[in-house]
């Protein structure tokens, strides 16, 4: 499922080569805007640097207790070649979820296997929430042309 969003951005990644994306708003306005059952609060830039090897120049990471599996991940790259492989990086640690919450909390999958993982130009986002449905709108409200 999170392979089938990521090739259907094909075209459209083209199209978003150039963007300019504030990933503190961006990751502030997907936490606000998508519904979550956790309470997300924003990791510091230790935590995420510890905890998380999406690479990328900078990453703003808003997660919940860890009784879900909900997230949201913002990371800006110096390039889109970067930013494809911090989207690989992501979907690995999606699977790696998926794996986990297969026996902890299984209730908890459809989350993960309807995540949004997107390149927007040089940036790497994703959401995983119940409903992700709004994370591109979302995301491309947070897009601005140089």
């Amino acid at each position: 499922m999170i392979l089938c969003a990521l090739l259907s951005c094909g075209g459209e990644a083209a199209e978003n080569e150039n963007v300019v994306i504030d990933i503190e708003r961006l990751a502030l306005e997907l936490s606000a805007g998508l519904p979550f059952d956790d309470e997300l609060i924003r990791l510091d830039d230790q935590a995420v640097a510890l905890k998380y090897a999406f690479g990328g120049d900078s990453a703003v990471v808003y997660a919940g207790s860890g009784a879900t599996p909900e997230i949201v991940i913002a990371v800006q790259c110096s390039d889109p070649e970067a930013a494809a492989d911090a989207v690989f990086k992501i979907d690995a640690f999606i699977k790696e979820q998926i794996i986990l919450f297969t026996d902890y909390n299984s209730s908890q999958l459809p989350k993960l296997k309807t995540a949004y993982l997107n390149r927007h130009g040089r940036y790497a986002v994703c959401a995983v929430s119940s409903d992700s449905s709004d994370a591109r709108t979302i995301t491309e409200s947070c897009e601005t042309k140089p």
